[in-house]
């Protein structure tokens, strides 16, 4: 049996996230915030990027541009580099800490290879680095 093209892609999006998000660390993360030694400051992407479709006024929409909202972390992982490369040109919170490299994951219940392949913008950046 042949694989599809789409299969293909599939496998080495599972294959990337393998080899890149290294292992969950919702225990630690919490700890460093809770000890002061990391901070929302140190986040890369941490506040939401209001996007302009989902207000009524742009008078809304500029008050959400200047009281923005923290992006809801669920699961944060330990990542390599490029992962948090990655990460960072999707707009996920991502944070360096000592050499680690963090990831906040914004949503949950799902395989990671899920949310690739239902985001475009995942899967636009994922497509130019691995194919």
């Amino acid at each position: 049996m042949e694989l599809s093209k789409e299969n293909i892609k599939q496998l080495a999006i599972v294959k990337w996230i393998e080899a890149n998000v290294v292992s969950c660390i919702n225990q630690l993360v919490p700890e460093l915030f809770a000890e002061g030694k990391i901070s929302s400051e140190d986040l890369a992407n941490y506040w939401e990027t209001p996007n302009l479709d989902d207000y009524d006024t742009s008078q809304a929409y500029w008050d959400a541009v200047d009281n923005p909202e923290p992006q809801e972390v669920y699961e944060w992982y330990c990542v390599s580099k490029s992962g948090y490369e990655f990460f960072k040109m999707c707009g996920d919170p991502v944070a360096q800490y000592k050499g680690i490299y963090i990831w906040g994951r914004t949503s949950t219940g799902q395989r990671i290879s899920v949310d690739f392949i239902s985001d475009k913008t995942r899967m636009d950046i994922i497509n130019k680095i691995l194919f």
